[in-house]
């Protein structure tokens, strides 16, 4: 079964009241998103009216929980169908929350509450109109995605049930990896407690600490009292002891005593260049409690929260991409130590034949791929049965279906066009990994995306979790095989580990391991690890599977990248 791009008409009224009326904060809602120009003439009696043609469309909402994220709803299917599951509400940033939480953007004439319409686009923030806003590329690709779930039976795709544009009157920002920034910023102590207001009130309270440019003044008081010390070395403190409340004399050496700002801060450094990135902004504000949840958390769940530092701003513009609900994430399996060895092979296996899937179809580079962007749906299924490139496949589940999310940084073709995130635009974020169009400079080397940068991005954030230090790497690839395949991903064209040298030391900070995995990582392609000794047991002959069997036939899907209207 195939697919094509179309729409159906719907002003969505009775959905929107809906979903104003709900937990979620938003208001002025529409259909229309710019990038459907790229596909659809638009006129005034259809361009707010268009919902496109995936399976499932978001039909009422049942009730809200206390994830704000997750609403219990009513899904309708193109006979009428209806059935109640839960939904997983994406609120992706129309703008960079940082520049406006800096001031970057002009606020004079409300230009940040102008959504885009058909007619307004020269009075919105260039941003907002741009068919390649990482928010619109993300929620397209979530509809292709579900697209080859539905038409294909592609198990590993994502469902999608819809998206909308819309204002979100207090959307929430996580700047526990920006506050050293922020802090140096005028605009941002400006507005604190106007535009924007700080959740965690211990941040709120040192804000002023180590930042040069918002020190608060020091207020000399011309009342003075002469104080006279004899000896400032030796200055005697009652010592209050923890055994019996009793007072006794201490000597203090002040030459000896220092005094600290006790400061939250954010993760290690290690982390800012192997795992964490600044990503395009789409996966915040994705696991935001109701204050009325937090007593009903776990300790664990309570300790990761306080690792972050929210940020919430008055009348943001988003969109709303709905999507399946998974249970969790490759990262909670790793801090949980939930996998054997059994089931990180059916998991990579997973991700590798949907990330060659992807290339195979639509040319994709996910460009951001961590493992907090791998989740996962239980399952009853004891096998998936895949058929790539006339290879049969039998892979034990171990009850999860992997899924890849957060397409925000995504680079893919679909019916002779080039969807290309803005975060690779000359100021985006990812600025100068690639130099192609429609970002292309001229005066710089052509540069494609580059398929081996996914799987090297991910084995970035693997590698310390089976290798605690590289200096016995080799000791611990040659035992484990899932360490080597991993290790492997690493390797540039001149052999070395661009994560580490040899000495521990980390390759390259922050951003320019993402420029050199761009330009020197070329042996990770997903469709050349499924020959990998690791995977061979799950290879079967077709005589050998049950005719009634369902097998995902990953061959009959198409490469979708060329024109076809």
């Amino acid at each position: 079964m195939s697919f094509s791009l179309y729409y159906k008409k719907n002003k969505n009224d009775n959905l929107f009241r809906e979903l104003e009326n709900s937990n979620l904060q938003l208001n002025s809602l529409q259909n229309y998103i710019p990038l459907y120009e790229s596909f659809f003439s638009l006129n005034e009696s259809n361009y707010n009216n268009i919902n496109l043609n995936h399976k499932f469309h978001l039909h009422s909402i049942v009730n809200t929980t206390n994830l704000r994220n997750i609403l219990t709803v009513k899904i309708i299917d193109n006979s009428n169908n209806i059935k109640e599951t839960d939904l997983f509400c994406k609120f992706s940033p129309l703008l960079d929350p940082l520049k406006l939480l800096t001031g970057k953007y002009d606020s004079s004439l409300n230009l940040i509450t102008n959504i885009p319409s058909l007619n307004n686009q020269d009075i919105c923030i260039p941003k907002l109109v741009d068919k390649n806003n990482n928010s619109y590329v993300d929620g397209f690709f979530s509809y292709l995605s579900s697209q080859l779930l539905h038409n294909y039976n592609f198990i590993n795709g994502i469902d999608y049930y819809g998206s909308f544009l819309a204002i979100q009157n207090d959307f929430i920002y996580n700047i526990v990896d920006d506050f050293s920034y922020l802090n140096e910023s005028s605009y941002f102590h400006n507005n604190t407690n106007k535009k924007f207001f700080i959740e965690n009130k211990e941040f709120e309270n040192i804000l002023n600490i180590d930042s040069r440019n918002n020190k608060k003044k020091i207020i000399i008081n011309e009342n003075l009292d002469n104080i006279k010390i004899d000896d400032l070395n030796e200055i005697d403190f009652p010592l209050l002891t923890t055994s019996n409340n009793n007072e006794s004399q201490l000597i203090v050496d002040l030459s000896e005593v220092c005094i600290y700002n006790t400061i939250l801060t954010k993760k290690d450094d290690s982390d800012d260049s192997s795992c964490s990135s600044k990503s395009s902004n789409t996966s915040i504000n994705t696991e935001i409690m109701d204050d009325d949840s937090m007593d009903d958390e776990s300790e664990s769940s309570i300790e990761s929260e306080e690792e972050d530092v929210f940020c919430k701003i008055n009348e943001f513009p988003i969109q709303l991409i709905c999507l399946e609900k998974c249970e969790n994430t490759l990262d909670f399996l790793m801090e949980n130590d939930k996998l054997n060895e059994n089931e990180w092979i059916s998991c990579l296996f997973q991700v590798i034949i949907t990330l060659s899937v992807y290339q195979k179809t639509f040319s994709f580079t996910h460009n951001d791929l961590h493992t907090n962007n791998i989740m996962y749906i239980p399952t009853d299924k004891q096998y998936i049965h895949y058929c790539f490139n006339g290879i049969y496949y039998k892979v034990p589940t171990y009850g999860k279906i992997y899924k890849i999310i957060d397409y925000g940084r995504a680079i893919y073709k679909y019916n002779g066009k080039i969807m290309c995130s803005d975060s690779f635009h000359p100021k985006g974020d990812a600025a100068s990994q690639y130099n192609f169009e429609p970002f292309f400079d001229s005066k710089k080397p052509r540069l494609e995306p580059n398929n081996s940068f996914d799987l090297c991005r991910l084995a970035c954030c693997i590698f310390d979790y089976f290798i605690d230090d590289v200096t016995d790497s080799q000791e611990i690839i040659k035992k484990n095989k899932i360490a080597s395949i991993i290790n492997s991903w690493l390797l540039d064209d001149k052999g070395r580990n661009i994560l580490y040298k040899t000495d521990g030391e980390e390759r390259y900070p922050e951003f320019k391991l993402y420029k050199m995995i761009a330009r020197t990582i070329h042996n990770a392609i997903p469709e050349k690890q499924l020959s990998n000794e690791l995977f061979r047991k799950y290879i079967v002959t077709k005589k050998t599977i049950n005719k009634k069997t369902k097998i995902v036939n990953l061959d009959l899907i198409p490469d979708l990248t060329n024109e076809y209207n």
